[in-house]
Formats: structure tokens, C-alpha cells, sequence
């Protein structure tokens, strides 16, 4: 998301990562989410760590804080509803 994004970590709440549009199609290589990741429900995860502190918690936390901060993670994003395009 960060890299499609233009390194911005913010995906809105309702975002799912999507699978394919045809499974087992050529695409599927080509395809920028892992299979591993089709379905995650992204924004409600990412804002599990905004509001819960999900994922940061434990000795390796920093690191993780940090990792997030790579990618562009957006620690308080502007509350109201977004434009669709």
C-alpha cells in the first residue's frame, strides 16, 4: 500500500487487501499483493495500532515503530471522511 501510495501508510478503514480479479490467471505474478496478504482487512488492522497499540508491544517494539516509519506509517491521520475519487 505504502509503495502505491507514494510512501503514505494511511489506507482507509474499510480497506481489504484485494485478491486477483481472475484467480489463476496470468496476473497473478504480476499481481502486487502477496497471496498471503488477499483479504487482510489492512485499515482495520492499521488502526488497531494507532488506537490499541496492536503490534507494538514487547521487546522487539522499536524496531517495529521504526518499520512503520519506513514505510510511511501515518501515526494521526485527519479524522473526517475522505473524498472518494
Amino acid at each position: 500500500y505504502s509503495q502505491m501510495h507514494g510512501r503514505i501508510l494511511n489506507p482507509p478503514l474499510q480497506f481489504v487487501v484485494p485478491s486477483p480479479p481472475t484467480p489463476d490467471s496470468e496476473l497473478d505474478d504480476l499481481w502486487p499483493w502477496p497471496e498471503r496478504l488477499w483479504g487482510l482487512k489492512l485499515g482495520q488492522r492499521l488502526k488497531d495500532v494507532r488506537v490499541k497499540g496492536a503490534y507494538l508491544k514487547g521487546p522487539d517494539s522499536n524496531i517495529r515503530k521504526a518499520q512503520l516509519d519506513n514505510l510511511g506509517f501515518v501515526w494521526t491521520p485527519k479524522r473526517g471522511r475522505r473524498r472518494r475519487s
